[in-house]
């Protein structure tokens, strides 16, 4: 797991790398799944040193400021969580989730041009992958 290290410090909204992703699931707490190893993680203060961190596999990782109070998402549900770390509910495979967002945008839009659907369905993937390109598309 040495091409997947853990980093030292990561944004309170959560990270996603290669081999690692951090979610918040609560306003202290965050689940992690790195290179499948998943559980969930408490936020803590260092008294010493004023900084927030969460500890994965004995490894602390600073967060980059104060935990997020009020979140303007709505965070995933917690009994979710813990089923799906229970092994008792299992993530959609990608094609299945890319083809479930296009259908919905068939639902609810009317596109004369019928290659958009695909278009608009690769959008909220980009927005795991922004920080990977110089420059991506903006849908308004």
């Amino acid at each position: 797991m040495d091409d997947y290290a853990l980093p030292t410090e990561f944004h309170p909204a959560g990270i996603l790398e290669k081999g690692l992703l951090i979610e918040p699931i609560a306003k202290y707490q965050f689940f992690y799944n790195w290179c499948n190893i998943k559980g969930i993680a408490d936020v803590t203060l260092n008294q010493e040193t004023k900084k927030w961190f969460i500890e994965i596999e004995d490894t602390q990782i600073r967060l980059s400021h104060p935990p997020i109070l009020n979140y303007s998402y709505i965070l995933p549900d917690f009994t979710k969580v813990k089923r799906y770390l229970n092994s008792r509910i299992y993530p959609m495979s990608t094609k299945s989730l890319f083809k479930s967002i296009e259908n919905y945008f068939r639902m609810f839009m009317d596109i004369e041009k019928e290659g958009m659907y695909k278009i608009l369905a690769i959008y909220p993937f980009l927005s795991f992958f922004q920080d990977q390109f110089q420059n991506v598309f903006y849908i308004m």
